[in-house]
């Protein structure tokens, strides 16, 4: 089996969770016993070769090599061109331009929305969704039950090995933090996180400062002198970040999924998070909070700051998550495509 996935994500200045999601794929398909052959597609050298290809794929295969069983979709970019004898899915994160209109551009929801009712037309493609809500959004948006398919995905349980207290040193963090991961952008609600520290600070002195980590984005958000920011950051820094941390904190106004919270307790990190994020639905060990609620947040700042740091509760927050692999995910891949 030769399977095609676009990769059109990584050359842009913010791969984001699609990123992430592409060299998990990418991963897990190479763990598996046999595993098919993976013809990546869609880089470009430039933003203009960039945006000509991704106004080509609304109705071609530009670009796509030949002499593919499968052609992936990682993202609405597509393509979507109509090859003969080809099996087409789809990786769906979400519909939050419909959800939160108001954090996405006017082009941005216009593109959206335009592709996405593309594949809701289009028969032949199969659309993978990561929850249940999501899988019933898109049957209600006129998508037919049995071209819908839920799989998990995954985390990085292995990565390299860091020196985080090199990381620490270099970045100027010699005292404890909290860390935000997140695109700064409107729907990661970074402005009221801040807000919520700093009234965390002024009923507890104590609570660490907070770092904000994550790729630039758009929008405006008012500096604040007693914040840290680190742009762009390499993945190996960010880990780093999260498995040092006090808290990791994550706290979007809505999310198709979620990753950084189970990155986070993947190391062991106390989190919070969202009560709208997905992936930490029902679990136990997050403090989840209002995130349009400064209050509730910074109530959630300080329980957070209360839950254990010791050993043994640091082992069951990486156990927690120890079943989410690439691999696993990819399997499941597998079975949409055969």
């Amino acid at each position: 089996m030769r399977v095609g996935i676009s990769i059109d994500q990584l050359s842009r200045p913010a791969p984001g969770g699609i990123g992430t999601y592409i060299h998990g794929l990418r991963h897990g398909l190479s763990e598996l016993v046999t595993p098919p052959t993976v013809v990546p597609f869609g880089s470009t050298s430039s933003r203009l070769a960039d945006r000509l290809q991704t106004l080509a794929w609304v109705n071609s295969d530009r670009g796509v090599p030949a002499h593919l069983d499968v052609v992936h979709a990682t993202s609405l970019a597509g393509p979507f061109g109509t090859t003969p004898h080809v099996r087409r899915t789809i990786m769906l994160q979400d519909l939050l331009w419909r959800e939160e209109p108001a954090t996405f551009t006017v082009r941005g929801r216009k593109f959206h929305e335009l592709r996405y009712l593309k594949v809701v037309q289009r028969s032949d493609i199969a659309v993978m969704v990561t929850t249940p809500r999501l899988a019933q959004q898109v049957v209600d948006s006129g998508v037919t039950a049995d071209r819908v398919h839920l799989v998990t995905l995954g985390l990085d349980l292995n990565p390299p090995p860091v020196d985080v207290d090199q990381v620490r040193e270099r970045l100027g963090l010699h005292d404890p933090f909290i860390v935000a991961v997140g695109t700064s952008e409107p729907r990661k609600n970074i402005a009221r996180m801040i807000a919520a520290w700093r009234l965390a600070r002024e009923r507890f002195p104590h609570i660490p400062r907070l770092v904000i980590v994550g790729w630039s984005g758009w929008g405006t958000i008012s500096p604040d002198p007693d914040v840290t920011w680190l742009h762009n950051l390499a993945t190996s820094d960010v880990r780093a970040l999260q498995s040092a941390a006090s808290i990791a904190a994550y706290i979007p106004l809505r999310e198709g999924w979620g990753l950084p919270p189970l990155e986070a307790l993947s190391f062991g990190t106390r989190v919070l998070a969202s009560s709208t994020v997905p992936s930490v639905e029902g679990r136990s060990d997050v403090v989840t909070v209002d995130p349009l609620d400064v209050d509730s947040i910074a109530k959630g700042i300080l329980s957070a700051m209360e839950l254990s740091t010791d050993e043994r509760d640091r082992a069951a927050r990486r156990d927690s998550v120890a079943g989410l692999t690439w691999r696993a995910m990819a399997e499941q891949h597998l079975g949409v495509w055969q």
